[in-house]
């Protein structure tokens, strides 16, 4: 059998004649699905990049005609073994883009996107591991109270966590 459309359930009866009735006796009908295309998926982008947050957008191509699918976006911390699925999945579309939030500053992350799919063939896959850096967190300032208050002077005191960001300390 040749000839076949990509990803179709093909539903075939094997039938001989009789050579004593001279009618057709079939074997029963029987099915299997084509094989689809292999599925495809750009790399992911990243845009939109904060100390805690960024924007993860991806195109791909499922490849299904009558099978379904489902592809999700997914990140770990570099160095990490274990990938986190964020945002909802998507089943239709050849697009997918989800904001990715409660990052930590100045850490490099990685991003993928991962697909399944109902198909004789490939039922999953997974685009390139793109990698990003967030931005450094902003300085953490607190203001204390002063001190050593005479009638022409005073110790002004606050403590700074620079978050790695290079800082200056003023008062005014």
């Amino acid at each position: 059998l040749s000839g076949l459309d990509l990803d179709r359930i093909v539903v075939f009866d094997f039938r001989a004649k009789d050579q004593y009735s001279g009618g057709f006796v079939g074997g029963g009908e029987r099915e299997f699905k084509s094989y689809a295309n292999s599925p495809s998926a750009n790399d992911p982008v990243i845009s939109n990049i904060t100390f805690n947050s960024a924007t993860v957008a991806c195109t791909f191509n499922a490849a299904v005609v009558e099978s379904t699918f489902s592809v999700q976006l997914q990140y770990r911390k570099f160095g990490d073994t274990a990938w986190i699925n964020f945002g909802a999945a998507v089943t239709s579309d050849t697009t997918i883009s989800r904001p990715l939030t409660g990052l930590l500053g100045s850490t490099t992350y990685q991003v993928r996107l991962s697909g399944t799919r109902t198909t004789a063939n490939i039922t999953s896959w997974t685009s390139n591991i793109v990698s990003f850096d967030t931005l450094p967190d902003t300085p953490t300032i607190t203001t204390n109270a002063a001190s050593v208050v005479t009638h022409n002077q005073a110790t002004l005191n606050g403590t700074i966590d620079p978050n790695t960001v290079s800082s200056r300390v003023r008062f005014g």
